[in-house]
């Protein structure tokens, strides 16, 4: 019952009993419920039937609506499901609330007074983490009105955004007394009650569990820009980088700055902020971080980027405006604030080229040195038994590819599965490499950064393979397999590199659609970072590198020469592209089998589990020309 469509019936059942609908987080108190419930039951009996819900207009709008209070479908709503459907409803909205517009809004007791932000909070899968960016307003400005001149929210929907409400404060240039609302940019740390805003504010969010810490951004304009300045000097730890727009930072010159990135803008005929004080610290910031001569940055005429041995820290945009805050200045900080995003996600990235062992029966751990990659990688080899026997026995190889996070904790399963096999004949002995595909790394080289996936896999892993294993290193030797994002990787990986794999098993696989809307088991913010991660937010070079382009361009030598399965099971959330791949290959003339599993999801246990001992008899056609020479021979 807790449906966004049920929601807006209640909320319009209540406007028109003239009752309102509450805004999202408030709840009505129980006399207000007791009023609505009486104002329906016109024959006093204390409950609803049919006929009473089905005379109001929200009912008349909606059909079913009775069947959906009637949660026991006894024929009468009671109190109870009235006030319970009420309370689900308004949670519907609240969840509905938080990906639509600039937000809803939030409270705090600081110090014993209640301070509030207006905060957007994207739909978000469990456990996942997502930026999130300060918005602060300018003095005598609110909340609401900065959400839309800066529009933080729609230039970045997968980021929490937050524009905090601030107090009355005098002002430094403007409104001596007082009277409009701003923020205190001086005074120790422990005084100054808009840090301790923040700081209450910022722990809350942290501590939902939501909040990436290492991607905090914060922005703001004028004295939301001053106060951004204050929390790069205060509060470096919790932010990643700043975007301060028609403030200056004069106070802050003598002590000690972060070595964080930051992008000043800047009018250069601003009559309230001076350009002179604005340029004052923007040279102390170049000073700070050693820049030498700036260069073009981005698209925008006036963007430059002052290059450093820290690195690209200091971004400025002096444009011909004055005070006001142009309308393009949301999208530049939004872009620089992703930027940095990138390169944080990109160095976690290259920091799991190599992974810890993972003990399972034949299995062992190594690591080899990739050029691609400029490092070292590992990766896990299941040896069948008798290797131990024949040691110069050749044998094919099956690349198994994980899905998304890593895929660890299954290659101790996966190996006994093999192992299991071969031992009772089902599946001939060979080699099997666990894949070192990094957690998100989507076996593809990643758009402008260095993180070669492919070409440590194609350029390196297999050559490696076939120079320290006596492998049969022909396709015919080779096939491809994986899950998930590992069965996308084989699928893209197994069409591109026909050369290289005689056979592909696509298992489960994701994303196979034509533009990258939605990942398996992933929110859309989800999906968004990944694409602007590993894509470099660009849906035709997904679409041009993904597998439905390669099967365009490879018809021909892939319906030559390459074995191809793939499977899903039917309640699977990528079931539906797996189908229409499914169909693309038969449209294209690239045979295939196209295995549906009944009643089986994304689980690839489950999978292998329903396959059962057929699972092998694709294996054994994957090899079936590459051992038809004689067991024991070397050429």
């Amino acid at each position: 019952m807790n449906d966004p469509r049920f929601a807006t019936t209640f909320r319009r059942l209540a406007c028109s009993l003239a009752l309102g609908a509450a805004s999202v987080g408030t709840l009505h108190a129980q006399s207000a419920e007791d009023r609505l419930f009486d104002r329906l039951d016109r024959d006093g009996s204390g409950a609803l039937d049919r006929g009473e819900i089905e005379r109001t207009p929200a009912a008349r709008r909606n059909p079913g609506l009775f069947e959906r209070l009637d949660a026991d479908a006894n024929g009468l709503v009671s109190p109870e499901e009235f006030v319970r459907a009420r309370t689900n409803a308004r949670e519907a909205v609240e969840a509905a609330g938080r990906d639509a517009g600039p937000g809803t809004t939030m409270r705090w007791d600081v110090d014993g007074v209640e301070r509030t932000a207006l905060v957007r909070i994207p739909e978000l899968a469990p456990g996942e983490q997502v930026p999130l960016v300060y918005v602060w307003h300018g003095h005598g400005g609110n909340a609401r009105s900065t959400a839309r001149k800066f529009a933080i929210h729609e230039h970045w929907p997968a980021a929490i955004v937050v524009h905090p409400q601030g107090l009355p404060t005098p002002g430094q240039l403007t409104d001596p007394e007082g009277l409009r609302s701003g923020w205190q940019t001086k005074g120790a740390a422990k005084d100054n009650r808009d840090l301790r805003f923040f700081d209450v504010m910022h722990e809350d969010l942290v501590g939902r569990g939501i909040v990436d810490p290492e991607l905090v951004f914060s922005t703001g304009h004028s004295n939301g820009g001053g106060f951004t300045y204050t929390l790069f000097v205060e509060r470096p730890d919790r932010l990643a980088a700043i975007a301060p727009s028609s403030s200056a930072s004069g106070r802050h010159r003598g002590r000690g700055l972060p070595d964080m990135p930051v992008f000043h803008l800047a009018g250069r005929n601003d009559e309230l902020v001076r350009m002179a004080w604005q340029q004052a610290t923007i040279d102390h910031l170049r000073r700070h971080f050693g820049c030498g001569d700036p260069e073009p940055w981005g698209d925008h005429p006036d963007c430059l980027v002052h290059p450093s041995p820290k690195g690209d820290r200091l971004v400025t945009c002096v444009h011909d405006g004055g005070h006001a805050l142009p309308e393009f200045a949301g999208g530049l900080f939004t872009r620089f604030f992703k930027e940095h995003a990138r390169s944080v996600r990109v160095d976690r990235a290259r920091a799991g080229w190599t992974t810890p062992a993972m003990r399972a029966p034949r299995v062992t751990h190594h690591r080899f040195d990739s050029d691609a990659a400029g490092a070292e990688v590992s990766y896990h080899l299941y040896t069948p038994a008798i290797h131990d026997r024949e040691p110069d026995r050749r044998l094919p190889v099956v690349y198994w590819l994980h899905g998304s996070g890593g895929g660890l904790p299954g290659i101790g399963p996966l190996a006994r599965r093999f192992d299991a096999a071969i031992e009772s004949g089902a599946l001939p002995p060979c080699f099997v490499v666990f894949v070192n595909g990094l957690p998100q790394g989507m076996y593809v080289d990643w758009k402008d950064v260095p993180v070669p996936v492919e070409s440590m896999i194609i350029n390196d892993l297999v050559p490696h393979i076939d120079a320290t294993r006596p492998t049969i290193a022909e396709p015919e030797g080779r096939l491809i397999e994986g899950f998930s994002m590992g069965g996308y990787g084989a699928a893209r990986l197994g069409f591109k590199h026909p050369d290289l794999f005689g056979a592909v098993s696509i298992m489960g696989a994701g994303p196979l659609q034509a533009e990258l809307t939605r990942t398996p088991r992933a929110s859309r913010s989800r999906s968004e970072m990944l694409l602007d991660t590993v894509y470099g937010g660009d849906q035709s070079h997904f679409h041009a590198i993904g597998p439905r382009a390669l099967a365009e361009r490879r018809a021909a030598e892939l319906a030559d020469r390459s074995l191809i399965r793939l499977v899903v099971g039917d309640r699977d959330e990528t079931f539906t592209n797996n189908r229409g791949f499914h169909r693309h290959l038969e449209e294209l003339g690239i045979d295939h089998e196209w295995v549906v599993l009944p009643g089986v999801g994304h689980d690839p246990t489950a999978v292998l589990e329903a396959l059962g001992p057929g699972n092998w008899t694709f294996h054994r056609r994957a090899f079936a020309d590459a051992l038809s020479e004689p067991a024991g021979s070397t050429d």
